[in-house]
């Protein structure tokens, strides 16, 4: 699975880069329809997946995000991207950009720390069982909170 996940981060980062590409120049229609094709490839191709393939279901659902970031990003815009000039960034502001990098990372891992801590003691302390029905409830809460 994470192997299958580490083949579809460098798609992760192009369909990112072609997504703010889209929304700078105000392509909303491309940009909703990288959204759309994304998001109903990956649940159309897993449960087909999941029917025809007889597979931990885990690898499916892998398999569907990684074909899912490919076919994301259409359209794509390679000429947008070959087009940008090279510039260089005087020493301040690298120094901020570095600088807001580590910051939203020590966020970024903070976050992940606070939101999944309670899972791993659940999983470490109880019982199988007890420690699924948590995490479903625990995913349950998150989602209103994130909702709200």
């Amino acid at each position: 699975m994470f192997v299958i996940f580490g083949v579809a981060v460098p798609f992760y980062f192009l369909m990112s880069v072609n997504r703010g590409f889209l929304q700078g120049k105000n392509d909303f229609k491309g940009l909703a329809i990288t959204y759309q094709s994304e998001m109903l490839v990956r649940l159309g191709l897993t449960i087909l997946l999941l029917f025809i393939l007889k597979i931990d279901p885990i690898f499916i659902v892998a398999i569907g995000i990684l074909v899912s970031l490919i076919l994301g990003l259409f359209p794509f815009k390679m000429s947008s991207v070959l087009q940008l000039a090279a510039g260089k960034i005087d020493n301040h502001l690298s120094k901020q950009i570095k600088r807001f990098f580590l910051v939203t990372l020590f966020y970024e891992l903070t976050q992940i720390i606070i939101n999944n801590s309670d899972i791993l003691l659940v999983k470490h302390y109880f019982e199988d069982t007890e420690a699924g029905l948590y995490a479903s409830l625990a995913l349950i809460g998150r989602v209103v909170y994130f909702m709200a």
